[in-house]
């Protein structure tokens, strides 16, 4: 964020909609075969479709969520917009997190 100067606005909102882009570029596979030990190819269209729509759900969560907290909290008690850019991100992450796991565990990767 700091390299960037992304603590808030919209440079704020591009920052973690990218990180967030990044980061799942990677997750699907790694959450079948590692996190849910999940192998196998049957459905894999259907599975991967909900996946998809839990992870563009969790994606308006975390941004959603990083937005209200950077943009409409503020920053408060003289916390430094750096440190608190790094509140709301870790906080839209925890929530976006919980979502992810619940609807991967029951609904993507049910056994």
């Amino acid at each position: 964020m700091e390299f960037f100067s992304a603590t808030e606005g919209v440079k704020y909102l591009i920052f973690v909609t990218v990180s967030f882009i990044i980061a799942t570029a990677v997750k699907y596979i790694a959450d079948k075969h590692w996190a849910f030990e999940k192998s196998g190819k049957e459905k894999i269209g259907s599975e991967f479709s909900l996946f998809f729509i839990i992870t563009l759900i969790s994606a308006g969560i975390q941004i959603g969520l990083a937005h209200i907290i950077v943009n409409v909290i503020r920053p408060s008690f003289g916390i430094n917009p750096l440190v608190w850019g790094n509140i709301g991100k870790i906080g839209g992450i925890t929530v976006a997190s919980a979502w992810n796991f619940i609807g991967y565990k029951f609904f993507v990767f049910k056994k």
